[in-house]
């Protein structure tokens, strides 16, 4: 199974769900609405393997994928006092190289996924994150239902990840 989450909740499921190393890059990121419609509407036609690293004046990463979709990698932050990757109690990894980091990482799970044949289960879940481009408007999720390989979760918008990540757990485990 490829789930391809809006948010980081795609790596609990993961870690939870298939127990299985990290097969997409999707992984501790976040998706902004547009990007995500993007994936859904042209997966099969997207050259995953043509993306640009940028950073913004925060030093926040986001690798853009296929001058189209935008994958901000909200737990990978650039410490100049870390010589290793290194994580820390909130879940970030830590690191002063963390552009390489982020590179090595993406680069490993494209080329697991692109061995996959299976269609990906797109999953979201609006939970109680600061991250504003991974909360999705009533709107927003209307469209997201129009697409039969999308399953959305709601109810979880009071929720941390923890608790929301169960619930889709159980959601999920209808679909194997």
């Amino acid at each position: 199974m490829n789930i391809v989450s809006n948010s980081c909740i795609g790596a609990y499921l993961h870690k939870q769900f298939l127990k299985k190393p990290f097969n997409n890059p999707f992984m501790w990121t976040v998706v902004d609405f547009d990007s995500f419609v993007y994936l859904i509407e042209n997966w099969k036609n997207i050259n995953f393997q043509n993306y640009e690293l940028v950073k913004d004046e925060k030093w926040n990463f986001s690798i853009i994928i296929d001058d189209k979709v935008k994958l901000q990698f909200v737990h990978y932050k650039f410490n100049p006092n870390y010589k290793t990757p290194t994580l820390d109690k909130l879940g970030n990894i830590l690191y002063y190289k963390i552009w390489e980091y982020i590179v090595e990482k993406y680069e490993e799970r494209i080329s697991r996924m692109l061995t996959l044949t299976e269609e990906p289960i797109f999953c979201v879940c609006n939970f109680n994150t600061i991250y504003a481009d991974s909360i999705y408007s009533k709107e927003q999720l209307e469209k997201l239902s129009s697409y039969k390989n999308v399953h959305i979760l709601t109810g979880c918008e009071q929720m941390n990840i923890h608790e929301a990540s169960k619930r889709m757990n159980l959601f999920l485990s209808k679909f194997s």
